[in-house]
């Protein structure tokens, strides 16, 4: 969940569950992420003046920023992004803020004669005209959390929902993609804790947390911070770090450097 910005708040959601056809080692976080993007519309509104070219280069585009280009740079080139974007497409209903998993289906289904889904492993879905005011500005699956049914079978993979407006400014669908994305790739939140007075807590103090309270991390406060030390950690992306047990001087590159200790 991320703070509220301009009076939307985006959040995630799901459960990672290990059913269907494809298998872990297609949701794995390293190499290629294969990503479908669609772009679907409620029935009766107007479709937004947002190209597929336009979202393609937040997603996919080599040069500048993208969600593939952040992925690349976060990962030290071991993880970036590849696939295609269609849409606009007319659901067959109209679905309210809370009918997310029936938004994920009914673009399923629309898309389907387009898109051979066992091509992929990452499904974003960039939503417009949907019913009410959400609470939400994107949701995501945390890892490989959605089974889908297409004509080619029955699949696992991440699913990630987005309000459109954030697209129609290349910034703002860069920091939300990267921020569900890293929620699809098996993240969590950035949190920071408080201790009052004390810069740093004793042991065994818990602090007050905050969920969204690494500034520094687009995991946490909006911005296009890389994933922090223990996200990369846990992703396979960053080794080069040392377990303290003792007191001691320690020397760290900075986390965009590779060569030496980094955390």
């Amino acid at each position: 969940r991320l703070p509220t910005r301009g009076g939307i708040t985006a959040a995630d959601g799901g459960t990672i569950t290990q059913t269907g056809m494809a298998g872990a080692a297609m949701c794995s976080p390293m190499g290629a992420q294969k990503s479908i993007v669609l772009l679907v519309n409620m029935p009766g509104t107007p479709t937004p003046a947002i190209t597929t070219d336009a979202v393609r280069d937040i997603f996919f585009a080599s040069t500048g920023r993208s969600l593939s280009e952040f992925w690349r740079e976060n990962s030290y080139g071991q993880t970036w992004a590849e696939g295609d974007v269609k849409g606009w497409y007319t659901l067959d209903a109209n679905y309210t803020c809370d009918q997310f998993t029936n938004i994920r289906d009914a673009a399923i289904r629309a898309a389907d004669r387009d898109v051979d889904f066992s091509q992929y492993r990452r499904v974003f879905i960039v939503i417009s005209g949907i019913t009410g005011t959400c609470g939400w500005a994107g949701l995501s699956n945390v890892g490989c959390g959605s089974t889908i049914i297409t004509t080619e079978g029955t699949f696992t993979v991440s699913t990630a929902w987005m309000l459109s407006g954030y697209f129609s400014n290349r910034n703002d669908g860069v920091q939300i993609s990267g921020h569900e994305g890293g929620h699809g790739l098996g993240l969590s939140h950035a949190s920071s804790r408080d201790f009052g007075t004390e810069p740093l807590g004793g042991l065994g103090v818990a602090g007050t947390v905050s969920e969204y309270g690494d500034y520094f991390s687009s995991m946490g406060f909006w911005n296009f911070g890389h994933y922090a030390a223990p996200h990369k950690v846990k992703l396979g992306w960053l080794t080069n770090y040392v377990t303290v047990n003792g007191n001691g001087s320690f020397a760290i590159q900075p986390m965009e450097s590779l060569g030496g200790v980094q955390a």
